[in-house]
């Protein structure tokens, strides 16, 4: 199936102010971010950043604990500066918390080995953050391992998979909020099987 002209892509990856768009607004966020940083983030003038901070490792955070699922060689824990730095230097830019949320999971997928499936992905993470099951928002962190999940789908099902491979890690992801990850991969691969072209 084309991609259509609406499919959500995948954002760009900013990782140094060397990559930023705008250099010089990068690096004055940069340097006021380390200043307070090395305050412990004390005073009025350091409140945007110290929430940038408080936000960057919540993500990490959120990244580890996916890593319940994670059968790949990589996991967060191996790449958390790098996730770090994504997130941070997004926010430098003058990204939103949302938009910078999906460019530290990208930046964790590619870091863990996942090459394109990761753009692919994207729709699926950008959906997750939208829903909720049984009237509660699903947390970050199944949003984070549906990641992995898509992955191993698309390894599992390689021909025809990327469109068949976005509803059965949905079904993963609602699965995950009442049930262990074992249970919700075999709901993911039942789905699979069953609507596997």
């Amino acid at each position: 199936m084309a991609a259509s002209a609406r499919e959500i892509k995948a954002p760009e990856l900013v990782e140094s102010c060397e990559d930023a768009p705008d250099t010089k607004r990068c690096e004055k966020e940069e340097a006021k971010y380390e200043r307070c940083a090395e305050s412990g983030f004390a005073g009025n003038r350091c409140r945007d950043s110290k929430a940038l901070d408080r936000d960057q490792q919540a993500f990490v955070t959120d990244c580890r604990r996916a890593d319940v699922a994670q059968p790949l060689p990589t996991p967060c824990a191996k790449i958390t500066e790098r996730v770090a730095n994504a997130y941070r230097y997004c926010r430098f830019v003058g990204r939103s918390t949302l938009w910078c949320d999906r460019s530290a999971r990208y930046a964790a997928c590619i870091y863990r080995g996942g090459g394109k499936i990761c753009g692919d992905a994207a729709p699926v993470y950008r959906a997750c953050q939208t829903r909720s099951v049984n009237g509660a928002k699903i947390p970050r962190r199944f949003c984070i391992e549906g990641d992995i999940q898509y992955q191993r789908c698309r390894h599992a099902y390689s021909v025809g998979s990327r469109d068949m491979c976005r509803p059965a890690t949905a079904v993963y992801i609602d699965c995950r909020p009442g049930a262990g990850v074992h249970v919700c991969e075999k709901v993911r691969d039942d789905y699979a099987k069953t609507h596997y072209p």
